[in-house]
C-alpha cells in the first residue's frame, strides 16, 4: 500500500520496488517454508493486487495482462509457485555442489524419498506420484510440481544399484497407469489402494525392491511372512501380490529371479565419488553444466569441515586403545550347503532356503545351538532351525512372553537352577545346562523330553491355559525343587493357577515389581481388557516340589 500511494515514484519504479523488496524476501526462504498449492496461490494473489496498484489499475481489472510475459506484451508478474520450484531446485543444487557432509545429507534425504515409494530414481519417483499419493514431504511436493509443468528430474545424483530388474513398483506402475489412461479407476479416482503404496514402500525399505525378490516360481510368491518385515501388513501385501499375479511377463521374472544376488538389497546406496574437475557435477538449465578447478574444489572441502565440527572434533582425542568396531554393520556371507544362503549383518542371521524361504535370528543363538549339535550335518541343523524359528513365530502371534535374559540369570544364580523349561530351541538360554520346549520338534536341536533329576525353572506362560494342571502336578512330583514363574494377571485362568499352586503347598518365593519386567510381553494384560486394576506386583517366582513341603 506504501508504494501504491508513493507518487513521487513512476509506475515503473514502483513495480521494480515490488520486485527488490515484496518478491525478494519470499524468494529468500522459499526454499526452507513447506508452502501449501493454496498458500502459494494466495502469495501469487496479492503480488498481482501489486501490480495492478502499481498501475493505478481497479482491483477488478483483469491479471491476464499483468500475468502475461513482457517478450508478449505483459507486465510478467511471477508466481509464487513458480520462485518456490526454482529456490527449492536451486537449493538442492547448493547442496550438491560442495562435496561432504552436507552434500552426504541431501543425497541420503532424496534416496529415503524415493524408497518410500519403492523407486530408485527421482524420475521414478515422479511417476509414482502419477498414482494419485498425496506428497508427504517437500522433495514429492518438488517432484510433483514439476510433473505438473511437464519437466522431468533426469538427471542422476547417485549411481542406480544393479542389477537392472523390474522394480515391483514399476509392474505396479505400468498396469494402474494404463487401467488410470483408459478411464477404468475406482471412484476415488485412482485404481491402486492406498495400502498398496504403504506395502511397496515397506518393502523397499526392508530391502525388497524388486518382483523377482518375491518370485518362487511357476506362480508361486512368497507369503508375508517369509518376507519378514516387520511394518508391511497383511492387507497391504496382498494388493502387491494382486498386480504381480496380474504382470504379462512373470518369464522374465523366473530369468531375474536366478540372476539376484541375496534377499535383501541395501536400503542406501553409495553416492557416486567425487567429481573430477570436468566432471558433470549438476545438470543446470539450458545444459550447463558446472565446473570446479581442483584448487576451489580443495578450498571448499577444508570450508566445509571447518564449517560442521563438532565439540567431539576439537577437544582432546580419546585414547589410543579405544576402537570403534563397525565390522559387523556390514553383511557378511557366511559358507552355506549348496543351495542354501546365509548372511549375517548387525548381529542377525539370515537363512535362505533352496525353495525361497527366509528365517533370521540372533547369530549368536545360531552359533550357540550349532556349536551344541555338531553331531547334525549342516543341511539337516539348518532345516531343523527354520522349522523351530517358525513355530515361535507361530507362538508369537498367539501369545508369548519373553522374559528378560537378565532377569533369568539372576532366578539361576539365585537358585542353583540347572534346567529351564518352557523356552524353545531359538530362545534357549545359555546360563541353564539344558532346556525343554514347548515344541516337541526341539527335540532334534537338544530339548529334553523328560526332565532330569535336578532343579529347574518352570516358564508356566510359555505353554497353554489348559495344559497348567498337568505342568504344575509334574513339578510337583518332580525329584528336585522346580521354580515356576508366571505373570500374575487379573483373569480367571490365572486364578485358577494360583488355587492350584497352593493346593500342592507351593511357597511363594518372589514378587517383582513391574519395573523388573524389562523382556517384551505379547497379549499381557490391559485395565480396558480385564477392566480391572493391574497388580503393582504383575509376575510371581513360586517354589514347588515336594522338598518344599
Amino acid at each position: 500500500d506504501m508504494l501504491v500511494q508513493a507518487k513521487t515514484l513512476t509506475p515503473s519504479q514502483r513495480e521494480a520496488m515490488v520486485q527488490l523488496v515484496v518478491v525478494s524476501v519470499f524468494r529468500y526462504s522459499a526454499a526452507l517454508v513447506p508452502w501449501t498449492t493454496a498458500e502459494l496461490e494466495g502469495v501469487s494473489n496479492e503480488w498481482r493486487r501489486a501490480y495492478r496498484g502499481v498501475w493505478n489499475l481497479p482491483r477488478g481489472a483483469d491479471s491476464s495482462l499483468i500475468c502475461l510475459g513482457r517478450r508478449d506484451g505483459g507486465r510478467g508478474c511471477p508466481t509464487a509457485q513458480s520462485i518456490w520450484i526454482s529456490e527449492t531446485a536451486s537449493l538442492i543444487g547448493q547442496c550438491m555442489r560442495v562435496p561432504g557432509l552436507v552434500a552426504r545429507l541431501m543425497i541420503e534425504n532424496l534416496q529415503r524419498t524415493c524408497l518410500e515409494r519403492g523407486c530408485l530414481t527421482l524420475y521414478q519417483l515422479q511417476r509414482m506420484l502419477r498414482l494419485g499419493p498425496r506428497p508427504r514431504n517437500w522433495v514429492e511436493v518438488l517432484a510433483s510440481r514439476l510433473d505438473d509443468l511437464g519437466l522431468d528430474i533426469t538427471g542422476e545424483f547417485w549411481r542406480p544399484p544393479g542389477p537392472a530388474a523390474v522394480l515391483i513398483a514399476e509392474v505396479v506402475w505400468v498396469q494402474a497407469w494404463k487401467k488410470q489412461s483408459t478411464g477404468d479407476r475406482d471412484q476415488s479416482g485412482s485404481c491402486v489402494e492406498g495400502e498398496c503404496l504403504r506395502a511397496i514402500g515397506a518393502l523397499a525399505e526392508g530391502g525388497v525392491w524388486y518382483a523377482a525378490q518375491l518370485y518362487l516360481g511357476e506362480g508361486r510368491w512368497k507369503s508375508q511372512r517369509d518376507v519378514g518385515i516387520r511394518d508391511l501388513t497383511l492387507q497391504g501385501y496382498s494388493e502387491v501380490l494382486k498386480w504381480m499375479r496380474s504382470y504379462p511377463e512373470q518369464g522374465r521374472l523366473e530369468q531375474e529371479r536366478q540372476l539376484m544376488p541375496g534377499p535383501r538389497q541395501l536400503t542406501l546406496w553409495e553416492a557416486p565419488a567425487r567429481p573430477s574437475d570436468a566432471e558433470q557435477i549438476l545438470d543446470q538449465p539450458g545444459g550447463a553444466q558446472l565446473q570446479r578447478s581442483s584448487r576451489q574444489v580443495a578450498h571448499d572441502d577444508r570450508q566445509a569441515r571447518r564449517l560442521h565440527r563438532h565439540p567431539w572434533q576439537h577437544q582432546p582425542c580419546l585414547p589410543k586403545p579405544v576402537e570403534f568396531d563397525v565390522t559387523s554393520d556390514f553383511p557378511e556371507e557366511v559358507q552355506a550347503p549348496e543351495g542354501w544362503a546365509l548372511l549375517r549383518r548387525n548381529g542377525q542371521l539370515v537363512i535362505c532356503s533352496p525353495e525361497g524361504t527366509t528365517s533370521h535370528l540372533e547369530a549368536a543363538q545360531a552359533h550357540m545351538l550349532e556349536q551344541s549339535n555338531q553331531h547334525m550335518a549342516q543341511e539337516a541343523f539348518l532345516v531343523e532351525l527354520m522349522r523351530s524359528c517358525a513355530a515361535q513365530r507361530d507362538q508369537d502371534n498367539t501369545r508369548a512372553v519373553h522374559w528378560s535374559r537378565h532377569l533369568l540369570a539372576a532366578v539361576a544364580r539365585a537358585t542353583g537352577a540347572r534346567g529351564l523349561i518352557g523356552c524353545s530351541a531359538v530362545t534357549r538360554h545359555p546360563h541353564f545346562w539344558w532346556f525343554s520346549s514347548p515344541d516337541a520338534g526341539d527335540v532334534a536341536l537338544g530339548s529334553v523330553e523328560e526332565w532330569p533329576r535336578e532343579g529347574c525353572v518352570l516358564l508356566l506362560d510359555a505353554y497353554p491355559w489348559e495344559q497348567h494342571d498337568a505342568l504344575l502336578r509334574k513339578a510337583f512330583g518332580h525329584a528336585d525343587l522346580v521354580w515356576v514363574i508366571r505373570l500374575a494377571e487379573p483373569r480367571a485362568e490365572c486364578q485358577r493357577d494360583t488355587q492350584l499352586l497352593k493346593s500342592l503347598r507351593a511357597r511363594l518365593y518372589a514378587r517383582l515389581p513391574r519395573a523388573s519386567l524389562i523382556g517384551h510381553v505379547s497379549a499381557c494384560w490391559s485395565e480396558a481388557k480385564y477392566d480391572a486394576t493391574p497388580s503393582l506386583h504383575p509376575a510371581e517366582i513360586w517354589r514347588l516340589g515336594r522338598d518344599s513341603i
